[in-house]
């Protein structure tokens, strides 16, 4: 990517920050998670993005 930004291929977009909703939901086994898989779940909920202003 320096390279084409050294070359004019690539160009930064000025203005507001960009950012990547999330865009999936979860399948959930009918029995619920347990050990790693519900701690990241949990985790991954914790930590929902915020819609930009």
């Amino acid at each position: 990517m320096r390279r084409e930004l050294a070359l004019g291929l690539l160009r930064p977009l000025p203005g507001r920050e960009w950012a990547v909703r999330r865009t999936f939901h979860w399948a959930l086994a009918g029995g619920g998670l347990a050990g790693l898989a519900r701690a990241f779940y949990d985790y991954a909920n914790r930590r929902r993005p915020t819609a930009a202003s």
